[in-house]
């Protein structure tokens, strides 16, 4: 009988930490996709980070954050990225994109992270999609210390927020016939930096 409660102990307790996983977006499955998932993709390079920086902080939507190029040869560069933990408890860096691009027949965004942190942190997509600056955010994925290859942000789902669905994960990402600037949302739980490589546009199967 102990041997029974204590097994049933631990059912609810893997079930309590699931369902928080899932709620703050730490937990949705197939978030990194491999080389060979890949291979029948239609995947197309947004910015390979082998020319100018185009990318800034947002100091005005979160805490500071030092953006520069990393690398000896355009081959080997990529955006750093150097966070800390601060009140509005997230740092976040954009692309303007001139004229805007027409991302509706793409259903993902794929990036290349590498932490430098001491501990996990997130990292979401979110995007201006309109004239208006309609301001849409995909759920956060865990990343890891060290490199984390093909981070997929699906187009796709149901569980964009945005100030139209009261800021809940609830909604499709809507047009994105001309979308006007990508932003990266970086969740620190500790000093350090992040290399950001690779940023594509990909048309996945349908899930």
């Amino acid at each position: 009988m102990k041997r029974r409660n204590k097994a049933w102990a631990l059912c609810l307790l893997f079930a309590a930490l699931a369902a928080a996983g899932t709620s703050c977006g730490l937990c949705r499955s197939r978030t990194t996709l491999s080389d060979e998932a890949l291979a029948d993709a239609k995947v197309t390079t947004l910015d390979d980070f082998s020319g100018d920086l185009s990318w800034t902080a947002e100091p005005d939507w979160g805490d500071p954050a030092d953006v520069k190029a990393a690398g000896a040869t355009p081959a080997d560069r990529v955006m750093a990225v150097t966070v800390k933990p601060g009140p509005k408890t997230k740092s976040m860096v954009s692309r303007a994109l001139e004229p805007p691009r027409d991302l509706s027949k793409h259903n993902a965004v794929l990036v290349d992270v590498t932490s430098e942190l001491d501990a996990d942190c997130r990292i979401a997509l979110a995007l201006i999609t309109t004239a208006e600056g309609t301001f849409i955010e995909a759920p956060p994925v865990a990343v890891r210390p060290g490199p984390n290859r093909n981070i997929a942000f699906r187009l796709d789902g149901k569980d964009f927020k945005s100030a139209a669905s009261k800021w809940q994960h609830t909604e499709p990402a809507g047009d994105l016939s001309a979308v006007r600037k990508i932003v990266l949302i970086v969740v620190p739980k500790s000093a350090g930096a992040v290399r950001i490589d690779n940023v594509r546009l990909a048309i996945l199967p349908a899930r």
